[in-house]
Order: structure tokens, then sequence, then C-alpha cells
């Protein structure tokens, strides 16, 4: 499993994506509107094949992507 942390100034709706290396969605981690503050989203990972995945977080000011290797 692996933490997804991120710090929202303002309320904003927060969309959180797991995808596979073909760009496939694999699991839609959020998409809720949330309250200002600290967040940690825990992620399991169980039943996920050995590879590389995108994890992509987005609001309506800012978005962000980093790689994930599960092996």
């Amino acid at each position: 499993s692996f933490a997804l942390a991120f710090n929202l100034s303002a309320y904003e709706t927060v969309n959180a994506s797991l995808t596979d290396i073909s760009g496939r969605s694999r699991v839609i981690l959020q998409n809720h509107i949330l309250p200002p503050g600290y967040h940690r989203l825990q992620v399991d990972l169980t039943g996920f094949n050995a590879g590389l995945y995108a994890c992509r977080l987005s609001t309506l000011h800012s978005s962000c992507s980093r790689l994930l290797i599960i092996q």
C-alpha cells in the first residue's frame, strides 16, 4: 500500500486516480469536495500486477502526477 498526502488551502473538488502504463484507469481514489487542510489517502494495492502506474491528483487550480512502480 501507499499513502497520498496533500494540503488544500480552500474547499476543492479533488480527483485522484491510478492508471496503468497504457493509460487505462485502474481505480478512482478520490472524487469529492474536501475541506481546507491536510489530507491523506491510504491506497491498498492488493491485487495489482507488477508494473508501472501513474498516480494523478487534480483540483480546479492545480494537478500533479507521480510514477509508482509495483514489484
